[in-house]
């Protein structure tokens, strides 16, 4: 797990747009290019942060025994290479909105195998002189610190996220209720999931704490299921995977939340 902290001068009453992105599965011939690039189109402003949880790279490469020619979209055998080549044009325009980018089990399946890491390629390339994009790895804490403009009156947020485990599940309440466990293990404002492809926005059971003049503080939790860019389904004779499995459909896209910072206080929404 990674560690890590982010700056930021605000007003009261700004309102800063978190924009977590997992499960693209660049490389891949289901990966929607024309739903990414619209939605970072429609929800990327001046204050929109950008960061990256996993699975950003299809990563299957012909010695994989999950290849198949159906998913391969590269235009030469350096599978690798052309996924990072298509994706690193589309955030270029983004680069300095991008804070970190994590790593998914298709990346470190691909890591184990070849001893390369694409996710660290494309933080390098995201990166330059006044700008480091960081690494996330599987895991992370990462605390937004947002100092007022006239000095002072200091809000701190704090993100877990984790990539994800195991098989996403066929029924709703699925991925809640597998990761909703993580609350009680890492202390967070706002817990992030990828993996299972699942979108979402939920609000879960508040915490109590006990303040430092002995007053009892009610502390509001929310989970986010990012989604993802890989369609389930496609319109020629050989499936993919998701559809060999019957998998249900899911919804493109991904999740945008609104940080508004009030005097005392801030508040959280969905406004996807």
């Amino acid at each position: 797990m990674t560690t890590n902290e982010f700056r930021f001068t605000y007003q009261t009453g700004d309102k800063f747009h978190l924009l977590n992105l997992a499960d693209l599965h660049s490389g891949h011939s289901d990966f929607s290019v024309k739903n990414l690039t619209n939605d970072l189109d429609k929800y990327v402003d001046d204050r929109t942060i950008i960061w990256g949880n996993g699975d950003w790279f299809d990563s299957i490469t012909t010695k994989d025994k999950r290849y198949s020619k159906q998913g391969d979209n590269a235009k030469t055998t350096a599978i690798i290479n052309d996924a990072i080549d298509g994706l690193y044009p589309i955030f270029h325009k983004y680069r300095k909105r991008v804070i970190g980018l994590g790593l998914g089990n298709h990346e470190m399946t691909y890591i184990d195998h070849c001893n390369a890491d694409p996710v660290r390629f494309m933080c390098n390339m995201l990166s330059d002189d006044d700008h480091k994009v960081q690494q996330f790895g599987y895991s992370a804490y990462i605390r937004f610190r947002f100092t007022h403009v006239s000095g002072g009156n200091v809000k701190t947020f704090t993100v877990y996220q984790h990539h994800g485990h195991g098989t996403g599940g066929t029924t709703d309440g699925h991925s809640t209720t597998k990761y909703g466990k993580k609350k009680g293990d890492y202390d967070a404002d706002l817990y992030y999931f990828g993996h299972d492809h699942k979108r979402d926005f939920t609000e879960l059971a508040p915490i109590i704490r006990l303040s430092g003049d002995l007053k009892l503080k009610e502390s509001r939790r929310f989970m986010v299921f990012p989604g993802s860019y890989l369609k389930t389904l496609n319109d020629e004779i050989y499936p993919n995977y998701a559809e060999v499995k019957s998998l249900p459909p899911i919804a493109i896209g991904t999740k945008l939340i609104e940080l508004e910072l009030l005097h005392a206080t801030w508040e959280l929404r969905d406004v996807s």
